[in-house]
Protein backbone atom coordinates (compact mmCIF):
# COMPACT_ATOMS: atom_id res chain seq x y z
CA UNK A 1 0.00 0.00 0.00
CA UNK A 2 1.48 2.94 -1.03
CA UNK A 3 0.43 6.68 -0.53
CA UNK A 4 1.81 9.89 -1.82
CA UNK A 5 1.60 13.38 -2.94
CA UNK A 6 3.30 16.07 -4.56
CA UNK A 7 3.22 19.81 -4.21
CA UNK A 8 5.41 21.89 -6.45
CA UNK A 9 5.96 25.69 -7.21
CA UNK A 10 8.25 27.27 -9.55
CA UNK A 11 9.01 30.62 -9.90
CA UNK A 12 12.12 32.75 -11.90
CA UNK A 13 13.28 35.88 -9.55
CA UNK A 14 15.48 37.13 -12.83
CA UNK A 15 16.18 35.78 -16.67
CA UNK A 16 17.59 32.65 -17.11
CA UNK A 17 17.26 31.41 -13.31
CA UNK A 18 14.62 29.04 -12.29
CA UNK A 19 13.64 28.04 -8.43
CA UNK A 20 11.93 24.86 -8.12
CA UNK A 21 10.33 23.69 -4.47
CA UNK A 22 8.39 20.95 -3.66
CA UNK A 23 7.13 19.04 -0.90
CA UNK A 24 5.84 15.35 -0.64
CA UNK A 25 3.99 13.77 2.04
CA UNK A 26 4.04 10.12 1.68
CA UNK A 27 2.83 6.78 3.58
CA UNK A 28 3.90 3.22 3.07
CA UNK A 29 2.72 -0.13 4.46
CA UNK A 30 3.93 -3.72 3.75
CA UNK A 31 1.82 -6.50 5.70
CA UNK A 32 3.21 -10.34 5.53
CA UNK A 33 0.66 -12.34 7.92
CA UNK A 34 0.49 -16.26 8.14
CA UNK A 35 -3.22 -17.91 10.35
CA UNK A 36 -4.07 -21.18 10.94
CA UNK A 37 -7.18 -21.61 12.96
CA UNK A 38 -6.50 -25.69 13.35
CA UNK A 39 -3.25 -25.24 14.75
CA UNK A 40 -3.41 -21.50 16.34
CA UNK A 41 -0.80 -19.73 14.06
CA UNK A 42 -1.42 -15.97 13.96
CA UNK A 43 2.16 -14.62 12.73
CA UNK A 44 3.55 -12.20 10.68
CA UNK A 45 5.30 -8.80 9.99
CA UNK A 46 4.23 -5.42 9.28
CA UNK A 47 6.67 -1.64 8.33
CA UNK A 48 5.13 1.08 8.15
CA UNK A 49 6.97 4.18 7.09
CA UNK A 50 5.49 7.77 6.80
CA UNK A 51 7.19 11.19 6.48
CA UNK A 52 7.97 14.18 3.76
CA UNK A 53 9.99 14.71 1.43
CA UNK A 54 11.12 18.37 0.54
CA UNK A 55 13.34 19.10 -2.34
CA UNK A 56 14.47 22.86 -3.60
CA UNK A 57 16.56 23.38 -6.84
CA UNK A 58 17.98 26.47 -8.59
CA UNK A 59 18.82 26.74 -12.44
CA UNK A 60 20.76 29.31 -13.75
CA UNK A 61 21.97 29.75 -17.41
CA UNK A 62 24.96 31.65 -17.58
CA UNK A 63 25.64 31.30 -20.83
CA UNK A 64 24.49 29.78 -23.96
CA UNK A 65 27.43 27.08 -23.65
CA UNK A 66 27.07 26.83 -19.83
CA UNK A 67 23.91 26.14 -17.33
CA UNK A 68 24.64 25.78 -13.35
CA UNK A 69 22.37 23.74 -11.10
CA UNK A 70 22.35 22.95 -7.64
CA UNK A 71 20.23 21.55 -4.30
CA UNK A 72 19.09 20.37 -1.37
CA UNK A 73 17.02 17.66 -0.12
CA UNK A 74 15.52 16.58 3.14
CA UNK A 75 13.19 13.09 3.50
CA UNK A 76 11.69 13.17 7.24
CA UNK A 77 10.34 9.59 8.05
CA UNK A 78 9.15 7.53 10.75
CA UNK A 79 9.33 3.69 10.29
CA UNK A 80 7.44 1.37 12.22
CA UNK A 81 8.50 -2.21 12.45
CA UNK A 82 6.35 -5.03 14.31
CA UNK A 83 7.59 -8.50 13.54
CA UNK A 84 5.33 -11.72 15.62
CA UNK A 85 7.17 -14.60 14.79
CA UNK A 86 8.53 -17.71 17.09
CA UNK A 87 12.29 -18.06 17.19
CA UNK A 88 13.23 -21.38 15.62
CA UNK A 89 15.65 -23.63 17.29
CA UNK A 90 16.96 -27.17 16.41
CA UNK A 91 16.25 -28.77 19.72
CA UNK A 92 13.80 -31.79 19.36
CA UNK A 93 12.17 -34.39 21.27
CA UNK A 94 10.55 -37.57 20.03
CA UNK A 95 8.32 -38.32 18.64
CA UNK A 96 7.60 -34.52 17.28
CA UNK A 97 9.54 -31.02 17.67
CA UNK A 98 9.93 -28.98 20.64
CA UNK A 99 9.41 -26.10 18.40
CA UNK A 100 6.09 -24.54 19.00
CA UNK A 101 4.85 -22.25 15.75
CA UNK A 102 2.41 -20.77 17.66
CA UNK A 103 4.90 -19.27 20.66
CA UNK A 104 5.05 -15.60 19.04
CA UNK A 105 8.06 -13.20 19.99
CA UNK A 106 6.74 -9.87 19.33
CA UNK A 107 8.63 -7.54 18.80
CA UNK A 108 8.20 -3.98 17.74
CA UNK A 109 10.38 -0.53 16.70
CA UNK A 110 10.59 2.63 15.99
CA UNK A 111 13.06 4.28 13.98
CA UNK A 112 13.02 8.09 12.93
CA UNK A 113 14.75 8.91 9.64
CA UNK A 114 16.18 12.36 8.76
CA UNK A 115 18.43 11.78 5.48
CA UNK A 116 19.64 14.93 3.86
CA UNK A 117 21.59 15.41 0.63
CA UNK A 118 23.06 18.25 -1.35
CA UNK A 119 23.81 18.02 -5.29
CA UNK A 120 25.42 19.94 -8.12
CA UNK A 121 26.06 20.06 -12.00
CA UNK A 122 27.19 21.66 -14.73
CA UNK A 123 25.80 21.45 -18.23
CA UNK A 124 28.44 22.00 -20.40
CA UNK A 125 28.25 22.70 -24.20
CA UNK A 126 31.73 22.77 -25.56
CA UNK A 127 30.57 22.27 -28.86
CA UNK A 128 27.05 22.58 -30.46
CA UNK A 129 26.99 18.79 -31.46
CA UNK A 130 28.65 17.83 -28.05
CA UNK A 131 26.96 18.12 -24.29
CA UNK A 132 28.67 17.22 -20.96
CA UNK A 133 26.97 16.77 -17.43
CA UNK A 134 29.44 16.49 -14.55
CA UNK A 135 27.70 16.47 -10.99
CA UNK A 136 28.59 15.77 -7.49
CA UNK A 137 25.71 14.53 -4.90
CA UNK A 138 26.84 14.34 -1.08
CA UNK A 139 24.78 12.76 0.81
CA UNK A 140 23.89 12.02 5.19
CA UNK A 141 21.98 9.36 6.39
CA UNK A 142 20.54 9.60 10.17
CA UNK A 143 17.91 6.51 10.30
CA UNK A 144 17.52 5.78 13.85
CA UNK A 145 20.78 4.52 14.90
CA UNK A 146 22.16 4.62 11.82
CA UNK A 147 24.29 7.13 10.25
CA UNK A 148 26.45 7.17 7.76
CA UNK A 149 27.55 9.49 4.44
CA UNK A 150 27.80 9.16 1.12
CA UNK A 151 29.70 10.93 -1.94
CA UNK A 152 28.93 10.16 -5.53
CA UNK A 153 30.58 11.85 -8.30
CA UNK A 154 28.55 11.59 -12.12
CA UNK A 155 29.18 12.50 -15.49
CA UNK A 156 27.36 12.23 -18.28
CA UNK A 157 27.99 12.74 -22.12
CA UNK A 158 26.15 13.20 -25.61
CA UNK A 159 27.46 13.38 -28.89
CA UNK A 160 25.50 14.08 -31.86
CA UNK A 161 27.16 12.49 -34.93
CA UNK A 162 24.85 13.57 -37.46
CA UNK A 163 21.49 14.46 -37.33
CA UNK A 164 20.04 11.24 -37.10
CA UNK A 165 22.62 9.91 -34.97
CA UNK A 166 23.92 10.44 -31.26
CA UNK A 167 26.32 8.57 -28.97
CA UNK A 168 25.65 8.28 -25.14
CA UNK A 169 28.01 7.57 -22.52
CA UNK A 170 27.19 7.62 -18.50
CA UNK A 171 28.94 6.91 -15.09
CA UNK A 172 27.97 7.47 -11.75
CA UNK A 173 27.84 6.14 -8.01
CA UNK A 174 24.55 5.35 -6.30
CA UNK A 175 24.34 5.11 -2.18
CA UNK A 176 20.90 4.28 -0.55
CA UNK A 177 20.62 3.53 2.84
CA UNK A 178 19.24 0.08 3.64
CA UNK A 179 15.75 -0.69 4.67
CA UNK A 180 14.88 -0.31 8.51
CA UNK A 181 14.17 -3.98 8.63
CA UNK A 182 18.05 -4.02 8.53
CA UNK A 183 19.01 -1.40 10.82
CA UNK A 184 16.64 -2.21 13.39
CA UNK A 185 18.28 -2.61 17.13
CA UNK A 186 16.30 -5.90 17.88
CA UNK A 187 15.95 -7.05 14.27
CA UNK A 188 18.80 -5.82 12.44
CA UNK A 189 22.52 -4.44 12.60
CA UNK A 190 22.51 -0.47 12.57
CA UNK A 191 25.87 -0.66 11.46
CA UNK A 192 25.83 -1.51 8.19
CA UNK A 193 27.01 0.60 5.09
CA UNK A 194 24.97 2.10 3.08
CA UNK A 195 24.69 0.03 -0.47
CA UNK A 196 26.51 1.18 -3.47
CA UNK A 197 25.93 0.68 -7.09
CA UNK A 198 28.46 1.77 -9.89
CA UNK A 199 26.30 2.37 -12.83
CA UNK A 200 28.00 2.19 -16.55
CA UNK A 201 26.25 3.06 -19.86
CA UNK A 202 27.56 3.69 -23.43
CA UNK A 203 24.74 3.39 -26.09
CA UNK A 204 22.93 5.03 -29.33
CA UNK A 205 20.32 7.01 -30.89
CA UNK A 206 19.38 7.03 -34.29
CA UNK A 207 16.74 8.72 -36.34
CA UNK A 208 14.99 7.21 -39.55
CA UNK A 209 13.13 9.70 -40.57
CA UNK A 210 10.99 12.61 -38.08
CA UNK A 211 8.35 10.12 -36.10
CA UNK A 212 10.90 6.52 -36.03
CA UNK A 213 13.62 6.31 -33.04
CA UNK A 214 15.97 3.57 -32.36
CA UNK A 215 17.66 3.75 -28.90
CA UNK A 216 20.23 1.29 -28.02
CA UNK A 217 21.82 0.91 -24.65
CA UNK A 218 24.39 -1.32 -22.94
CA UNK A 219 24.35 -1.13 -19.08
CA UNK A 220 27.04 -2.78 -16.75
CA UNK A 221 25.73 -2.41 -12.87
CA UNK A 222 27.73 -3.15 -9.74
CA UNK A 223 26.47 -3.20 -6.46
CA UNK A 224 28.46 -3.88 -3.06
CA UNK A 225 28.05 -3.55 0.72
CA UNK A 226 24.48 -5.27 0.07
CA UNK A 227 22.82 -6.58 3.43
CA UNK A 228 23.27 -10.19 4.00
CA UNK A 229 22.13 -12.55 6.46
CA UNK A 230 24.89 -13.24 9.49
CA UNK A 231 25.19 -16.21 12.11
CA UNK A 232 27.74 -14.32 14.23
CA UNK A 233 26.71 -14.00 17.89
CA UNK A 234 29.01 -11.98 20.00
CA UNK A 235 28.18 -12.39 24.07
CA UNK A 236 28.37 -9.49 26.74
CA UNK A 237 27.66 -9.71 30.18
CA UNK A 238 26.10 -12.90 29.73
CA UNK A 239 23.56 -11.82 27.22
CA UNK A 240 24.11 -13.04 23.44
CA UNK A 241 24.07 -10.41 20.81
CA UNK A 242 23.07 -11.73 17.68
CA UNK A 243 24.76 -9.38 14.39
CA UNK A 244 21.89 -10.88 12.41
CA UNK A 245 22.97 -9.03 8.93
CA UNK A 246 26.63 -7.71 7.84
CA UNK A 247 27.11 -5.49 4.59
CA UNK A 248 29.19 -8.36 2.73
CA UNK A 249 26.84 -8.69 0.24
CA UNK A 250 27.15 -7.66 -3.14
CA UNK A 251 25.68 -8.34 -6.86
CA UNK A 252 26.17 -7.41 -10.70
CA UNK A 253 23.57 -7.17 -13.78
CA UNK A 254 24.73 -6.41 -17.45
CA UNK A 255 22.73 -5.95 -20.62
CA UNK A 256 21.00 -4.53 -22.79
CA UNK A 257 18.08 -2.38 -23.91
CA UNK A 258 16.59 -1.75 -26.92
CA UNK A 259 13.64 0.88 -27.78
CA UNK A 260 12.17 1.27 -31.27
CA UNK A 261 9.59 4.43 -31.05
CA UNK A 262 6.78 5.49 -33.54
CA UNK A 263 5.68 9.13 -32.21
CA UNK A 264 2.56 10.28 -33.17
CA UNK A 265 1.91 12.39 -36.32
CA UNK A 266 -0.07 15.87 -36.13
CA UNK A 267 -3.09 14.24 -37.87
CA UNK A 268 -1.64 10.67 -37.89
CA UNK A 269 -3.51 7.73 -36.46
CA UNK A 270 -1.20 5.76 -34.76
CA UNK A 271 1.52 5.50 -32.03
CA UNK A 272 3.48 3.52 -30.28
CA UNK A 273 6.86 1.61 -29.22
CA UNK A 274 8.62 -1.88 -28.32
CA UNK A 275 11.15 -2.72 -25.86
CA UNK A 276 13.55 -5.38 -25.53
CA UNK A 277 15.94 -5.60 -22.52
CA UNK A 278 18.77 -8.48 -22.34
CA UNK A 279 19.94 -8.65 -19.35
CA UNK A 280 22.21 -10.84 -16.46
CA UNK A 281 22.14 -10.46 -12.78
CA UNK A 282 23.81 -12.16 -9.98
CA UNK A 283 24.11 -11.73 -5.94
CA UNK A 284 26.91 -13.28 -3.84
CA UNK A 285 25.79 -13.37 -0.17
CA UNK A 286 25.96 -15.94 2.87
CA UNK A 287 25.47 -19.58 1.94
CA UNK A 288 21.77 -19.94 2.71
CA UNK A 289 20.05 -23.41 4.14
CA UNK A 290 16.32 -24.30 3.77
CA UNK A 291 16.33 -27.05 5.85
CA UNK A 292 12.80 -27.69 7.09
CA UNK A 293 11.43 -25.15 5.01
CA UNK A 294 8.17 -25.54 2.56
CA UNK A 295 9.57 -23.27 0.44
CA UNK A 296 12.38 -20.74 1.64
CA UNK A 297 14.02 -19.06 4.82
CA UNK A 298 17.24 -19.09 6.14
CA UNK A 299 19.32 -20.36 9.55
CA UNK A 300 18.73 -18.44 12.63
CA UNK A 301 21.79 -17.01 14.12
CA UNK A 302 20.53 -19.90 17.41
CA UNK A 303 22.37 -23.07 15.22
CA UNK A 304 26.14 -24.00 13.71
CA UNK A 305 25.72 -21.50 10.41
CA UNK A 306 27.98 -20.52 8.49
CA UNK A 307 28.97 -16.97 7.08
CA UNK A 308 30.94 -18.94 3.94
CA UNK A 309 29.11 -16.36 1.06
CA UNK A 310 27.91 -18.27 -2.34
CA UNK A 311 27.52 -16.31 -6.08
CA UNK A 312 23.89 -17.53 -7.63
CA UNK A 313 21.64 -15.67 -10.09
CA UNK A 314 19.56 -12.99 -8.53
CA UNK A 315 15.95 -13.71 -7.45
CA UNK A 316 14.88 -10.94 -10.04
CA UNK A 317 16.88 -11.98 -13.17
CA UNK A 318 14.81 -11.79 -15.76
CA UNK A 319 16.75 -12.77 -19.03
CA UNK A 320 14.53 -11.41 -21.63
CA UNK A 321 11.89 -8.76 -21.26
CA UNK A 322 9.52 -7.75 -24.13
CA UNK A 323 6.83 -4.83 -24.37
CA UNK A 324 5.18 -4.16 -27.37
CA UNK A 325 2.36 -1.31 -26.88
CA UNK A 326 0.48 0.86 -29.61
CA UNK A 327 -2.39 3.02 -29.94
CA UNK A 328 -4.91 3.56 -32.58
CA UNK A 329 -7.79 6.38 -33.24
CA UNK A 330 -11.00 5.04 -34.69
CA UNK A 331 -13.78 6.90 -36.49
CA UNK A 332 -16.28 8.27 -33.85
CA UNK A 333 -13.68 9.73 -31.49
CA UNK A 334 -12.82 6.24 -30.21
CA UNK A 335 -9.20 5.52 -29.50
CA UNK A 336 -7.86 1.48 -29.24
CA UNK A 337 -5.06 0.47 -27.55
CA UNK A 338 -3.10 -2.99 -26.22
CA UNK A 339 -0.02 -3.84 -24.15
CA UNK A 340 1.88 -7.19 -24.68
CA UNK A 341 4.28 -8.43 -22.27
CA UNK A 342 6.73 -11.36 -22.31
CA UNK A 343 9.09 -11.77 -19.46
CA UNK A 344 11.51 -14.91 -18.30
CA UNK A 345 10.39 -16.63 -15.29
CA UNK A 346 11.75 -15.47 -11.90
CA UNK A 347 14.74 -17.85 -10.48
CA UNK A 348 13.56 -20.05 -8.19
CA UNK A 349 14.89 -23.55 -5.94
CA UNK A 350 13.31 -26.61 -6.99
CA UNK A 351 13.06 -28.47 -3.75
CA UNK A 352 11.58 -31.38 -5.42
CA UNK A 353 15.14 -31.85 -7.15
CA UNK A 354 17.22 -31.91 -3.89
CA UNK A 355 17.88 -34.77 -2.04
CA UNK A 356 15.56 -34.79 1.29
CA UNK A 357 15.73 -37.50 4.44
CA UNK A 358 13.05 -38.29 7.09
CA UNK A 359 13.53 -36.90 10.59
CA UNK A 360 12.62 -39.70 12.48
CA UNK A 361 12.87 -37.74 16.10
CA UNK A 362 11.21 -34.89 14.32
CA UNK A 363 9.10 -36.14 12.45
CA UNK A 364 9.45 -34.20 9.60
CA UNK A 365 11.13 -34.22 6.40
CA UNK A 366 14.57 -32.06 5.76
CA UNK A 367 15.72 -30.71 2.52
CA UNK A 368 19.69 -30.98 1.97
CA UNK A 369 20.09 -28.44 0.01
CA UNK A 370 23.70 -28.69 -0.41
CA UNK A 371 22.76 -31.03 -3.34
CA UNK A 372 21.03 -28.60 -5.42
CA UNK A 373 21.80 -24.94 -6.23
CA UNK A 374 20.18 -21.90 -5.64
CA UNK A 375 18.02 -20.41 -7.87
CA UNK A 376 18.99 -23.15 -10.46
CA UNK A 377 15.39 -23.35 -12.22
CA UNK A 378 13.16 -21.13 -13.67
CA UNK A 379 8.98 -20.28 -13.33
CA UNK A 380 7.39 -20.46 -16.51
CA UNK A 381 7.29 -17.26 -18.12
CA UNK A 382 4.96 -14.58 -18.09
CA UNK A 383 3.15 -13.30 -20.66
CA UNK A 384 -0.02 -11.16 -20.76
CA UNK A 385 -2.09 -8.92 -23.47
CA UNK A 386 -4.25 -6.02 -22.11
CA UNK A 387 -6.38 -4.38 -24.01
CA UNK A 388 -7.99 -0.65 -23.95
CA UNK A 389 -10.95 1.51 -25.35
CA UNK A 390 -11.41 5.06 -24.97
CA UNK A 391 -14.30 7.12 -25.97
CA UNK A 392 -14.20 11.13 -25.78
CA UNK A 393 -17.03 13.66 -25.37
CA UNK A 394 -16.23 17.14 -25.99
CA UNK A 395 -18.69 19.94 -24.83
CA UNK A 396 -18.28 23.74 -24.81
CA UNK A 397 -16.34 23.89 -21.05
CA UNK A 398 -15.60 20.89 -19.99
CA UNK A 399 -14.62 17.12 -21.53
CA UNK A 400 -15.80 13.59 -20.27
CA UNK A 401 -13.25 10.92 -20.65
CA UNK A 402 -14.89 6.64 -20.73
CA UNK A 403 -12.90 3.92 -21.42
CA UNK A 404 -12.92 0.17 -21.05
CA UNK A 405 -9.83 -1.94 -20.15
CA UNK A 406 -9.53 -5.51 -20.10
CA UNK A 407 -6.20 -7.17 -18.31
CA UNK A 408 -5.33 -10.32 -19.22
CA UNK A 409 -7.68 -10.71 -22.45
CA UNK A 410 -6.71 -14.10 -23.26
CA UNK A 411 -6.79 -15.28 -19.67
CA UNK A 412 -3.15 -16.71 -19.24
CA UNK A 413 -2.23 -18.18 -16.13
CA UNK A 414 1.23 -17.43 -14.97
CA UNK A 415 2.56 -19.10 -12.01
CA UNK A 416 4.07 -16.71 -8.97
CA UNK A 417 5.05 -19.63 -6.91
CA UNK A 418 5.21 -23.57 -6.10
CA UNK A 419 3.76 -25.19 -3.24
CA UNK A 420 5.45 -28.34 -1.90
CA UNK A 421 4.35 -31.41 -0.70
CA UNK A 422 5.10 -32.69 3.04
CA UNK A 423 8.05 -34.58 1.44
CA UNK A 424 8.94 -32.47 -1.26
CA UNK A 425 8.52 -34.87 -3.82
CA UNK A 426 5.95 -33.22 -5.58
CA UNK A 427 4.72 -29.71 -6.20
CA UNK A 428 1.71 -27.44 -7.31
CA UNK A 429 1.45 -23.93 -9.01
CA UNK A 430 0.47 -20.65 -7.37
CA UNK A 431 -0.86 -18.86 -10.05
CA UNK A 432 -2.81 -15.45 -11.07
Amino acid sequence: EQHRMVLRHRYRPSPGTTVTSSIAPKLFKTIFRQQSEEIGLDNGFKLEVQGVDLRETIDMEISDWLTFSAGAELDMVDATVSIAFPIPTELKKYPSPAFDFTDNQDISELTEGYNHAYWAELILKPHESLKLIPGLRLQRFDVGSFQDYGIQPRITARWEVTEETALKLAFGLYDKSPEARFTARTTGNPNLKPLRAQHYVAGFEHWFNELIQLDLQFFYNKRYRLPTPSTKVTFENGVAEYEWFNSRGSGQAYGLELLLRALPEPNGWYYGWVSYTLSKATVRDQLRDFSGSRGGGGRSPNNSGTDELETYTSNFDQPHILTVVAQFELPWSLEFGFRFRYVSGNPTTDLTQAANTLDVDGGDYEVDTSSIARNSSRLPDFHQLDLRIDKNFTFDTWKLACFLEVLNAYNASNVEAYNYSYDYRQKSAFTL
